[in-house]
């Protein structure tokens, strides 16, 4: 092997390029803050490192650097076998264990210096749910580890994320970990209820100092964790002043007042409450600001809700100057009669009363509800939202690159409309997302001379939702393959788009083909063309003729439309 691989950085490089991880951003996602390899790169990583000796270290620095639990560990000193299943007499399985590990033996101290040489390059530990984790079980009998008191076998460890454990012998996995991990544990994720186990949640309150990010769900409809949840809300979770994020989900505003606890944290950037309907259907008082506040610290504010009335009791209070994110997810099953454009327009109005003068970059307010009946014509509709009700967000705040607005409300918004968004959003814009999905007519919604307009000014979009219809324009750029002639693009053409929510917009099947070819002359690199979701889950509503069945018992073809969409992506794939 050439000299020039003894340089140690160079060859770091060289597998730090190969090793791409996987990345979200998405606090709700199970892998957040977590960035494990994909399958294939591991097959690549592991044979890179048996090429030489040179690249064994590198190679096993990124192999380890983030587990899914200690089966691989514990196997590599010979501890764990896969349990055989019990048969019946006349040979049939009546027993199969859901881990596919058992543990054979107790960890002695002559284990230490192998678990350590690997235990030393794991930073992020994984333990999720039993069907996606290797648990290792215990067996039939208790073992306890001889191991001297103080051991650390996970020195460099700095994320544990976990699910709630359902039994001890899965359990014992989290402690394991605890038990072994040194004080450079800064991001923990998991829950509080009553499987909790005691070392978690002291090694909880011996971490809080240290940590920077910490997400927890609570279930305190078990009696046995609210001692915990009291504990942590009254006790740890004021002395982790070095907290940079903060995700609570569920009911933690029962026992914590978060607005009083913040100004604690001064580190703090990023804060996402996400509360469930059925605690916010009790006493609002503890999740409301007593008095107006603001919080000059926070940067990213996610809330999620039932009910408009407490999400504006909260925002209406509330002041972030600096906020550059900011997420509201508000979720009510409306009755007909009581859902009204009014509800999305104070909704709005507190958005724009929290964030002030803010550097707002990032806008996303989803509204969901789960009623397809609900969803009104704009021809037929009392009261509709339009340019005017954007206007307030545009004058504001023109550098902003996110703007995510769905609700399911009737609009009325055409090209002119759009010209205008474009013009003060589009060189920034790489999210642009204007309720697709909402309610719209073939007369009163964006053309495809609007869905050019945005495609030739926003330069830097990357993924697009909205409602068009019209006429199909027939001169358009037919669709090219790779080993084709490279052509120059069109002045129209935007290359960056690649995801684009069509929510309910029409298309005949007659079309269809046409429509592909258009959208890939438009978008070159589109991949996903995306429908209604409503229209792609609720297939338990469609008849054996395909069609929608309707709350009042009427027919629809909500069904067939997203057919034709799936088809017209299918067309666009097929060319690369």
């Amino acid at each position: 092997m050439h000299k020039i691989f003894r340089i140690q950085e160079l060859v770091d490089l060289i597998v730090q390029n190969l090793a791409v991880r996987e990345v979200t951003e998405d606090p709700y996602d199970a892998t957040y803050r977590l960035h494990p390899l994909p399958p294939e790169v591991v097959k690549d990583v592991r044979a890179l490192g048996r090429v030489g000796r040179v690249f064994r270290e590198s190679c096993l620095n990124a192999l380890w650097y983030c587990q899914t639990g200690i089966a691989e560990l514990l196997f590599m000193i010979s501890a764990i076998a896969s349990p055989p299943p019990l048969f019946s007499p006349d040979g049939v399985i009546v027993w199969t264990s859901i881990s596919r590990w058992t543990l054979l033996r107790p960890l002695q101290p002559e284990d230490v210096p192998t678990i350590l040489f690997y235990g030393s390059r794991i930073r992020e530990m994984h333990l999720a749910d039993r069907w996606k984790t290797d648990y290792v079980q215990l067996g039939w009998s208790s073992v306890d580890f001889p191991l001297p008191l103080g051991t650390v076998l996970f020195p460099q460890l700095r994320v544990l994320v976990w699910a709630d454990t359902e039994s001890s012998w899965t359990g014992w996995n989290l402690d394991f970990v605890l038990d072994g991990a040194g004080n450079k544990l800064s991001e923990m994720r998991g829950s509080i209820s009553s499987h909790s186990r005691p070392k978690f949640m002291a090694t909880l309150e011996r971490q809080s100092p240290h940590l920077s990010h910490l997400s927890l769900k609570c279930y305190d409809w078990q009696e046995n964790a609210r001692e915990a949840i009291i504990r942590f809300a009254r006790t740890i979770l004021p002395s982790a002043r070095n907290l940079r994020e903060l995700h609570l989900l569920n009911n933690f505003q029962k026992y914590l007042n978060i607005w009083n606890v913040i100004p604690l944290l001064p580190l703090l950037r990023k804060l996402s409450l996400y509360w469930s309907c059925w605690e916010m259907s009790g006493d609002l008082d503890p999740a409301i600001p007593r008095i107006p506040i603001s919080f000059r610290t926070l940067t990213s504010f996610t809330i999620a809700t039932c009910g408009t009335r407490s999400l504006c009791h909260v925002l209406d209070k509330l002041t972030l100057p600096n906020l550059c994110e900011f997420h509201v997810d508000v979720t009510e099953d409306y009755a007909e009669d009581h859902r009204s454009v009014s509800i999305i327009r104070t909704i709005l109005q507190s958005v724009l009363s929290t964030c002030a003068d803010s550097p707002l970059r990032s806008l996303i307010v989803d509204g969901s509800i789960d009623a397809e009946h609900l969803l009104e014509s704009p021809d037929t509709a009392q009261d509709v939202l339009g340019i005017d009700d954007l206007r307030p967000f545009m004058g504001k705040y023109p550098k902003l690159e996110v703007f995510d607005l769905r609700v399911l409300y009737p609009w009325k918004l055409g090209d002119d409309a759009v010209r205008e968004i474009v013009r003060v959003w589009g060189p920034r814009m790489r999210l642009f997302r204007l309720d697709p999905a909402g309610g719209w007519s073939p007369t009163s919604c964006i053309t495809f001379e609007g869905l050019e307009h945005i495609a030739s000014n926003c330069p830097h979009l990357t993924t697009l939702g909205v409602n068009f219809a019209g006429t199909l324009p027939q001169a358009h750029v037919p669709m090219q393959s790779n080993c084709g002639t490279a052509s120059r693009p069109s002045p129209r053409q935007n290359e960056t788009v690649q995801h684009l929510y069509v929510g309910r917009s029409p298309i005949e099947r007659s079309v269809v083909t046409d429509m592909a070819r258009y959208l890939r002359s438009l978008f070159p690199n589109l991949r996903k063309i995306i429908p209604d979701d409503f229209i792609r889950t609720r297939s338990d509503w469609v008849s054996e003729e395909g069609a929608l069945l309707r709350a009042d018992g009427t027919q629809g073809s909500w069904n067939a439309l997203a057919q034709k969409w799936e088809m017209a992506e299918d067309i666009l794939n097929t060319v690369d």
